[in-house]
């Protein structure tokens, strides 16, 4: 076993998560968990394909959300004694070439090394989708304002983490503001964070809200909610 997990959380991804998990294979110096989370396609039959000893496989039995299967990873990685966790969504947004990237960063003492798609120095590889860049961006300005926070792509999946901070957070958000209620109780935990460019890949214009809410302005209303519901609770926390 090697100190550093990857996870790939997936549902219905058929036609990507066999090249996506072939591309992380390539790395020695990291062990691969995919957490399955309900899938009704052809992803168990992929899956099914490869040893137990090339990766870990946990499977949901129904779909119970993007945050949940991350939460599925997290506690998997803090079961068995991982110091870094590195995040890959299955449908082919991320490189996972950029893994060394992610582990020299975070070896340098962050807590949490974050992707962004919009940074000026991130490789644009196909066009950007304008509903999940409007969402984006109000919600970026909220965290600022909220918490004084400068980041650039609030919703970017490819993340490495250190496993010791995981365990110190409250994670239940199961869907996909799950990114921002950890964001939010790491930088109220003092957590040192990191962004650094990763290259813009949208292979779902949806991927971000689908689940949420109907209207771009009701989704980005629910993840101001969740923002709001962390922040109350740490200073209610603290008050104890």
């Amino acid at each position: 076993m090697t100190s550093t997990l990857v996870i790939i959380p997936v549902f219905n991804e058929e036609c990507r998560i066999q090249r996506v998990i072939n591309q992380v294979l390539k790395f020695s110096n990291v062990d691969l968990v995919v957490v399955n989370d309900g899938s009704t396609d052809r992803t168990n039959e992929i899956l099914e394909k490869y040893y137990i000893d090339e990766i870990g496989i946990i499977h949901h039995k129904e779909n119970l959300g993007y945050g949940a299967a991350l939460i599925t990873g997290f506690n998997y990685a803090i079961k068995n004694n991982y110091e870094i966790v590195i995040t890959i969504d299955a449908d082919g947004q991320h490189d996972p070439s950029y893994i060394p990237m992610f582990l020299d960063e975070i070896k340098k003492g962050y807590d949490i090394v974050s992707g962004t798609r919009y940074h000026p120095q991130s490789p644009i590889r196909t066009h950007i989708i304008e509903n999940p860049k409007k969402i984006n961006d109000e919600i970026v300005e909220f965290l600022k304002y909220k918490l004084g926070i400068f980041i650039t792509d609030a919703f970017c999946g490819f993340k490495a983490y250190r496993v010791d901070k995981l365990a110190e957070l409250n994670l239940t958000v199961t869907d996909y503001a799950f990114p921002l209620q950890i964001l939010v109780q790491a930088v109220m935990k003092g957590f040192r964070i990191k962004e650094i460019p990763v290259p813009l890949i949208f292979t779902n214009p949806r991927r971000n809200y689908d689940k949420i809410l109907g209207s771009i302005e009701d989704t980005i209303q629910y993840f101001k909610k969740v923002i709001i519901n962390e922040i109350d609770k740490f200073k209610k926390a603290e008050k104890k």
